[in-house]
């Protein structure tokens, strides 16, 4: 451990642990070949990435191996490949695969592409989800070679439908929100997701960027508020805006932003004055359950 005051502490832990590469299983089922199409693989563990990679290039497809969901979607934006397919990770850092296949969703895509999942995680903690998102199969690692491929066969013989144009809805339109936030991956997803739901974003990148702010413009109708931050984290910054002497500022709803999820540390951020918790990964729906209530109250 290494711990510095009003710093921090960094926390090592060294472990020797045997390698898997058993993300697929080879059997001698998979002897057929695809048509020559392209497949987005999104997994941000790099050797099952490459193991993934290998398999769909032994079956005569295409991969586009990606290591997060961000760069999935850049690769679907550029519409520079004909995708027809996603075979993807789940749970991976910054955005997790249902949050992934939410955006996918909202692309203008002439052919919405179908979607493999591929989890190490217990399937039944996340079919529901699944489920709602339309994914075509869910497998679990490791498995088979020829159940990806029975799986992908389904998948791309079945007829796809037409991508339907979703108008958005905009449930946040012209709400101005000032997101604060250290992490700058997280500040371009963050924004990503309220500007689709039409809100105006600023970005502080500590707690006292964020006072700054607030004392330059009195247009915010809410904060949402990181809890580790350099300089001024954010149980300093809400102390100092409830404080604040302009009842516009320190009334402010405030909702935190923070990983952390045990009662006793979401109970501490309510105390000190923050309206709500949020946890990270941010899940659009349940951050504009969040919202919505609080601008109504305002």
């Amino acid at each position: 451990m290494d711990s510095r005051k009003n710093e921090g502490s960094t926390f090592t832990a060294v472990m020797r642990l045997e390698l898997n590469k058993k993300v697929l299983i080879e059997s001698d089922k998979t002897s057929g070949k695809l048509d020559n199409i392209d497949v987005l693989v999104v997994d941000d563990n790099p050797i099952a990435l490459k193991i993934l990679t290998n398999f769909l290039r032994n079956i005569g497809v295409r991969p586009i191996p990606v290591q997060s969901a961000l760069d999935g979607l850049e690769v679907l934006t550029n519409n520079e490949y004909d995708i027809k397919l996603i075979v993807s990770d789940w749970t991976m850092p910054v955005m997790d695969g249902a949050t992934f296949i939410e955006e996918v969703r909202k692309l203008a895509l002439n052919t919405q592409p179908k979607v493999i999942i591929v989890s190490a995680y217990e399937i039944s903690t996340f079919k529901s989800e699944s489920d709602q998102l339309h994914i075509s199969h869910v497998l679990s690692k490791p498995c088979h070679a020829g159940t990806l491929y029975k799986a992908m066969e389904e998948c791309l013989n079945a007829k796809a439908p037409k991508k339907q144009v979703i108008t958005p809805i905009n449930r946040l339109a012209n709400v101005d929100i000032l997101v604060v936030e250290d992490n700058e991956i997280n500040q371009v997803v963050i924004e990503h997701l309220l500007t689709d739901e039409g809100a105006k974003v600023s970005i502080a990148n500590h707690g006292k960027e964020a006072i700054d702010l607030l004392n330059e413009f009195n247009t915010f109708q809410i904060i949402l508020m990181d809890i580790h931050m350099p300089i001024m984290d954010g149980i300093e910054a809400t102390r100092i805006i409830r404080a604040h002497p302009n009842p516009k500022i320190s009334h402010i709803p405030i909702v935190a932003l923070s990983a952390n999820v045990l009662e006793k540390d979401v109970q501490s951020y309510l105390t000190i004055g923050m309206n709500a918790h949020g946890a990270k990964p941010v899940n659009i729906e349940s951050l504009i359950q969040i919202i919505l209530p609080l601008l109504n109250n305002d």
